[in-house]
């Protein structure tokens, strides 16, 4: 899903505690080699078990809030309201690897990031758009986001800078974790 070799897949878990808290494993653990994903890959197959596990994981995914609460819902209005562009642009996970390099490039990314999730905002607030979808937590979380996150400029999203944020006790940082707040002191950032 994140486009990850096996040889990247394992660092990552090695040495990523975002994935070691996914596979609920301690922080020290050492990881695995490499190898184990394609012997992992070939049991599966062989088994016939890819439609088990991946049955199995939707059911544990759907239940835990992690499907996409507005295509769930109502998939003929998002059609209709999400630009084409949208699926490979949001296809993968936003990581800070994948995001353009130099500053003035982010600042761009972030505000069609921007633009994108407050034009999916306005048309879920709409009088037209189906009532359930304003109920969505999902919904919730992003519109909070987008507060904490964007202001409107002379008719533009901007993305704020660090110094106009809210306090971090009282923004939402991330859509993908509600509860994830960034934190920087001089050249040091981290999420926390």
């Amino acid at each position: 899903m994140e486009g990850l070799s096996d040889r990247q897949a394992a660092e990552a878990v090695r040495s990523g505690i975002d994935w070691k808290y996914a596979l609920g494993l301690d922080l020290a653990d050492p990881g695995f080699d490499y190898s184990a994903l394609s012997k992992f890959r070939a049991r599966l197959i062989a088994g016939a078990a890819e439609m088990k596990l991946l049955d199995t994981m939707l059911e544990r995914f759907k239940a835990q809030g992690l499907l996409n609460a507005v295509a769930t819902v109502a998939p003929e209005w998002l059609r209709e309201h999400a630009a084409p562009e949208w699926f490979d642009r949001y296809s993968a996970h936003i990581e800070e690897s994948r995001l353009p390099k130099g500053q003035e490039a982010r600042e761009q990314y972030a505000e069609l990031i921007g633009a994108d999730g407050s034009h999916l905002l306005s048309a879920i607030y709409e009088p037209s758009a189906p009532g359930q979808l304003q109920d969505l937590p999902a919904v919730e979380i992003l519109r909070r986001t987008w507060v904490c996150q964007y202001y409107a400029q002379e008719g533009r999203l901007r993305w704020r800078k660090a110094e106009d944020l809210p306090p971090a006790g009282l923004r939402s940082d991330s859509p993908y974790d509600p509860e994830a707040h960034y934190g920087n002191k001089r050249s040091q950032t981290w999420t926390g």
